[in-house]
């Protein structure tokens, strides 16, 4: 079975705390033989993925600063009922609010 898991990791600036995190949705597609057994693979990858680095921007006192990306939840695991993945397959849906979605499609530099 193949799955569409969607997981959000977050992004914190460690050496400037009053900067806004930066959140990061990931989407990925799965095969296994069960939704438990699916999230576990995904958990594993982005745990993996996890670091911590050197960043510019460190503030008024030093040039770099420390940025730290941790994995923060499974958002949600969408079964997709077929037997195969073929070009143009959809692997991901959602229904959102017109805020969501308004949200969403407004770039970062509009703040």
């Amino acid at each position: 079975m193949w799955y569409s898991v969607s997981v959000f990791s977050k992004g914190r600036h460690l050496s400037r705390p009053s900067i806004d995190p930066l959140w990061l949705q990931q989407i990925y597609l799965v095969q296994s033989d069960s939704e438990v057994n699916a999230t576990k693979k995904v958990i594993e990858v982005v745990r993996n993925q996890e670091s911590e680095y050197l960043a510019e921007d460190g503030g008024p006192n030093e040039k770099l600063g420390i940025v730290e990306w941790k994995y923060v939840a499974i958002e949600r695991v969408i079964t997709i009922e077929r037997d195969y993945v073929h070009d143009c397959s959809e692997v991901y849906w959602r229904y959102l609010r017109d805020s969501e979605a308004q949200s969403l499609l407004k770039p970062f530099d509009d703040d």
